[in-house]
């Protein structure tokens, strides 16, 4: 990737033109920039060549701003601050965001992506060293809270960026590492990102709003689909075989994470509390914990696993109260059970297994730093390590690792059947059934935001909130089981 670099004649040019098309009230593109499928703004806005509005319009920004960018601090990490502080540098105070896209984002190699809801064609001028212009595609969201969003992912989901988020809460130092990174040619982007933040005390925004409920998909080892419906206030429903009609409410409490398998469903409400049953149906729940619950996990043999709220691991078999055993004395992010295995990621990114319930017994299975991990019943541990690579193997122990691809993945899921399931960065779900690094099937064309796959049917949730399912590999054959979900 290079950095444009904007010559001041291009700067002038670009002044003139926003000035013309702002009196005849079109909007003007933010210009185009580096392939990596973000633009910064031009430097005529950054060198002041453009002047903001008045301090009364800013203050009218920075109101609607604030708020829609405390989502996507708590969903990615990026504080509020430099988010909005960002936004009023690349898009001119709002001025500059035709689509809701506040930072020029363009649907490049990676499409629309997960957040936005289309493209559009816009005039926009690349320097190569010499100015001129041409016609880009450019994302367009739903709303403002959608691009700062997509902006959040962006920068989460670029590794270079990686040093920024290890100051969360120092927004100062989070921006001058993204600037370090790369980010802008400017420089002195970080210091007139740090002056926004503290002119306007962009800093009171730095509290995370409570994340939104989100939909979720879980399916069992006997079929069983078990979905979250955020659209219905974090209602479970809950149906064998596929199809749009047949769904049975099982709950009248608000949850926040389904899992179902071996005929055992779980669910974790919004206050933390897990409860369990082996029927389909609204009643019969009980409940499993009287500790405060972050994730759940249910394996096909009916072992539950659960992860308390300081990061501790328990485990039992059996529905009731009773009967937990403390699996770790490791502080853990992420679990799995399946088939008997049980995965736990630690909060150094290092992955363990075993095959038992008890506190001891844990086998380190990477010296890579993991993102995510999955585990199916016939043993196949997947895990996604922090560069987007799938590795695969079925054995526990260090080694014996292969990796399953060379695309950028962001999600994974393993089935009883062997079989494997990946969600890339562009929303398009694989699928394959053998450990190795070929031989993958593209399943969608469609953009899908979650997957999930168990006695040999795959379950996903698509961008518009559909949930659909079959049980083979290939791109066709999908049902639509539900209505919009989220």
């Amino acid at each position: 990737m290079t950095e444009k670099t904007w010559y001041r004649g291009a700067l002038l040019l670009l002044t003139a033109i926003a000035l013309s098309l702002t009196a005849t009230g079109q909007a003007l593109a933010v210009p185009a920039g580096p392939p990596d499928d973000r633009v910064v703004i031009a430097d005529a806005v950054r060198d002041g060549a453009v002047q903001p509005d008045t301090l009364a319009g800013n203050t009218d920004f920075i109101a609607v701003a604030g708020p829609a960018a405390q989502p996507g601090q708590a969903e990615f990490g990026v504080p509020a601050s430099v988010t909005v502080a960002q936004a009023i540098l690349e898009s001119n105070w709002g001025r500059s965001a035709p689509g809701n896209n506040y930072f020029g984002i363009k649907c490049g190699s990676g499409g629309r992506g997960p957040i936005a809801i289309g493209c559009q064609d816009l005039p926009t001028q690349e320097c190569d060293p010499g100015c001129h212009t041409v016609i880009a595609s450019f994302r367009v969201y739903a709303s403002m809270t959608d691009s700062f969003r997509d902006h959040g992912l962006f920068l989460r989901s670029n590794h270079r960026y990686d040093p920024a988020f290890d100051y969360p809460d120092n927004p100062d130092q989070f921006i001058r590492e993204v600037a370090k990174a790369g980010y802008a040619t400017d420089p002195n982007y970080a210091g007139k990102v740090i002056g926004l933040m503290g002119t306007y005390d962009l800093y009171r925004f730095n509290t995370p709003a409570p994340p939104p409920l989100a939909a979720g998909i879980s399916v069992g080892s006997d079929g069983t689909q078990l979905i979250l419906s955020s659209k219905d206030n974090g209602t479970a429903l809950a149906k064998k075989g596929l199809g749009l009609y047949g769904w049975t409410l099982e709950t009248d409490a608000v949850v926040k994470k389904v899992a179902t398998n071996g005929g055992v469903q779980l669910i974790l409400t919004k206050d933390g509390t897990v409860l369990a049953k082996d029927t389909i149906g609204l009643y019969e729940w009980t409940v499993e914990t009287d500790a405060v619950v972050k994730d759940i996990a249910v394996g096909s043999d009916g072992t539950q696993m659960i992860l308390d709220n300081t990061g501790v691991v328990l485990a039992k078999k059996g529905i009731g109260l009773y009967g937990w055993t403390v699996e770790t004395d490791a502080v853990v992010k992420q679990i799995a059970t399946n088939g008997g295995v049980q995965l736990i990621l630690d909060n150094t990114g290092t992955v363990l297994a075993k095959n038992s319930i008890g506190l001891y017994g844990w086998t380190a299975e990477t010296d890579a730093v993991v993102g995510k991990i999955a585990v199916g019943s016939d043993g196949t541990q997947l895990i996604l390590d922090n560069t987007g690579v799938v590795l695969a193997k079925k054995d526990i122990g260090l080694y014996g690792w292969t990796a399953e691809t060379d695309a950028v993945v962001s999600d994974i899921a393993a089935g009883s059947d062997g079989t494997q399931l990946i969600l890339d960065r562009t929303g398009t779900v694989l699928a394959k059934n053998a450990i190795g690094l070929y031989g993958w099937t593209v399943e969608t064309d469609a953009v899908v935001k979650q997957i999930a796959t168990n006695g040999g049917v795959q379950l996903i949730l698509d961008n518009t909130g559909r949930v659909l399912a079959k049980d083979s590999i290939g791109l066709y054959g999908w049902t639509l089981e539900s209505d919009p979900i989220a």
